[in-house]
């Protein structure tokens, strides 16, 4: 019986890899077709229909507070000059900021001046995640916070070195450019930058569409940010028409690549390493982004020819 069952296991994870690969080579190849560029109406008609889950998720957005998505839909908002998306913005400002008047870095992000004034504490701002901290010095220029470790970090080429394999392949990179970025955005001193440090990570990120082509959270965020730091010329049209495809139904966008359903609220997604079990439904965090990547295409920024 123990030998039966041992079996049956090898067989089943024989089974999930050979899936795995067969999904993984399809992915490859679907990644790199030529493709012509998606037309201005169809990132129209997906960017209303993802303006529409925004206003239908409003009860259940209202009350996420992370800044950085919500950074999306401001952005999105502006760009795009919808009134649906403003009013959802002004509303959430309004809660958060004026009648809860909530003290929280997000105020760096999302008010033109801050809701308070930050006096720079060095432990209480080593204590906040790196991001923050990128954040916070993004808001204030402190020279102090300036040459923290990881605010220094970020201005080299080896700063996700450090991390994990599948952080490296999903987020790190993309998360260098979003910060450094905010930072130049803000026109903050940074005596160490350098100019050849951004066209890098641009490379690098194009390279990891090439070698992660499952559809989901991190290839959005890549397109995205390529596009924000004005790499529109590595953006591949196959990428713009793979990311339109998997709109859902409801007009956002799930966070994996979806294989199949397995039970109530389940779904088999495309794993980093391989197929895994997941919740089903369209995310905040996933949809933010490709919002913001259609306001992008829809102002004119077309993805170019892919490079």
């Amino acid at each position: 019986m123990l030998r039966w069952a041992g079996t049956a296991a090898l067989l089943l994870l024989a089974a999930l890899a050979l899936v795995y690969l067969y999904i993984h080579r399809n992915n490859l190849n679907n990644n790199a077709v030529d493709v012509p560029v998606p037309t201005p109406a169809e990132y129209s008609q997906a960017f209303d229909r993802v303006v529409r889950w925004a206003i239908s998720e409003k009860p259940q957005l209202l009350r996420n507070h992370s800044p950085y998505l919500w950074w999306y839909v401001q952005q999105s908002a502006l760009i795009s000059g919808d009134a649906r998306l403003q009013a959802l913005v002004a509303e959430y400002l309004q809660q958060r900021y004026t009648e809860n008047k909530s003290r929280d870095i997000g105020s760096f992000l999302l008010l033109p001046e801050p809701n308070f004034e930050y006096q720079y504490d060095a432990e209480q701002f080593e204590s906040q995640t790196g991001m923050a901290q990128a954040i916070i010095y993004a808001g204030t220029c402190n020279e102090q916070a300036a040459n923290a470790a990881y605010i220094r970090s970020l201005y080299q080429i080896e700063h996700c070195d450090k991390e994990s394999a599948r952080d490296v392949m999903a987020r790190c990179v993309t998360h260098q450019m979003a910060l450094l970025y905010l930072i130049e955005r803000s026109s903050c001193p940074t005596p160490y930058a350098s100019a050849s440090l951004v066209p890098a990570l641009q490379a690098m990120t194009r390279d990891r569409m090439l070698i992660d082509p499952r559809i989901g959270d991190p290839y959005y965020q890549r397109v995205v940010w390529l596009l924000l730091t004005g790499a529109q010329d590595y953006v591949k049209p196959v990428w713009l028409r793979r990311i339109l495809d998997v709109q859902q139904r409801d007009g956002g966008w799930l966070p994996f690549q979806d294989i199949a359903p397995a039970g109530p609220g389940l779904r088999v997604g495309m794993g980093l390493y391989g197929p895994r079990l997941k919740r089903g439904g369209s995310t905040f965090h996933s949809t933010a982004q490709v919002m913001l990547l259609l306001a992008l295409l829809l102002d004119g920024n077309d993805g170019g020819q892919g490079g």
